[in-house]
Parts: structure tokens; sequence; C-alpha cells
């Protein structure tokens, strides 16, 4: 396994951790980072193949990831959802 294959695994490890404690913050400064490694590596991965089980714990994390980011972003529109209604009533009662 290559060093770079071993950081972008940590590194995913790492943003899925945040990811699940709903530390959003901090998963975003890395975020960006992180999906620049996972595309690096699996364009070199017909280069030097990593072990199977390692390509699939890191696909198995973005994967994960993607979920948690889904399900956020679902909580957010909910949010955003039902400040709009709350300013909408304001503006009927105030009226």
């Amino acid at each position: 396994m290559t060093p770079a294959f071993l950081n972008c695994l940590h590194e995913s490890q790492l943003l899925l951790d945040l990811a699940q404690k709903g530390d959003w913050d901090a998963f975003i400064e890395r975020h960006s980072a992180w999906s620049h490694q996972v595309d690096n590596v699996i364009q070199s991965s017909s280069k030097d193949e990593p072990e199977g089980t390692s390509i699939r714990q890191l696909l198995n994390d973005v994967d994960e990831i993607r979920s948690l980011i889904r399900h956020r972003m679902t909580e957010l529109e909910s949010q955003v959802s039902s400040g709009r209604q709350q300013k909408q009533a304001v503006k009927q009662y105030l009226k």
C-alpha cells in the first residue's frame, strides 16, 4: 500500500468520524482536500493496486460519508423550510 493510499484511508476515517459526530464545520474544512486525495488514489490505483480489502474500506467510507451528507442536507432543508414558514406566519400576523 502506498503512503498516499494510507493517508487517504486515514483521512476518510477522520471525516467519517466528524460527520457521525455532527461536527460539520470541521468536516467542511477537510472535505475538499480529502475529495482530491480520493480522486488521486482512484486514478493511480491501476498502477499501484492497493489490497482489495483496503480499497473496499475506502469505498465504504465514501458511501457512508455521502449518506451522512445527504441526511444533513435533508435536515438543513427542513430547517430552512420551517424558517420560511415562520417568517410567513409573522408577516401574516403583522398585517
